[in-house]
């Protein structure tokens, strides 16, 4: 298993990325062992079940499309063709995933723009986005929800980067 790793709401599966058929895909694994099922046959990453265990989110590389980029998708927990696939724009970070709100009924993720990250939320009735935070300067790092979705944790801060010579190195 590589990749992110995430448990049913029941805590009788977890779901995580493979690369057994040359790309990232999603799949599942009984908790109590079993083999694996792959759930999803294309390029897909950052698995997280939604609250009611039905549904999984995940990062979607659609190839099929001119140009080809990510998405977001919400897969049938039993596997198959994604249930809904919703458009983000380009600033979006799919590597950081999505996280479920308590209801179930929204997706949250982080959008950096201009080098200054907020999060947003988006509806998966509708597919409408909101934004969430309001933050003038920093990047958001990593974030997560408290179970009842009120309230945030997040690594935040600033992105630096130095370049060091080291000489005489033994």
């Amino acid at each position: 298993m590589r990749g992110i790793k995430a448990f049913s709401p029941d805590g009788k599966w977890i779901a995580f990325q493979s690369r057994r058929g040359g790309k990232d895909t999603i799949w599942k694994i009984p908790v109590d062992g079993g083999a694996p099922v792959q759930l999803t046959d294309k390029s897909s990453f950052r698995p997280l079940f939604s609250p009611d265990g039905k549904f999984i989110s995940c990062a979607f590389y659609e190839e099929q499309v001119n140009p080809p980029r990510y998405r977001a998708a919400k897969i049938p927990a039993d596997g198959g063709a994604p249930f809904r696939v919703f458009d983000l724009p380009d600033t979006v970070n799919f590597g950081d995933g999505f996280w479920w709100t308590a209801d179930g009924r929204a997706l949250t993720y982080v959008d950096t723009r201009n080098d200054v990250s907020n999060i947003w939320s988006l509806r998966i009735d509708s597919a409408n986005q909101s934004q969430l935070t309001n933050f003038s300067s920093k990047k958001v790092f990593y974030y997560a929800l408290s179970p009842d979705g009120k309230s945030f944790a997040m690594a935040r801060g600033a992105e630096v980067s130095d370049v060091v010579l080291i000489r005489d190195f033994r």
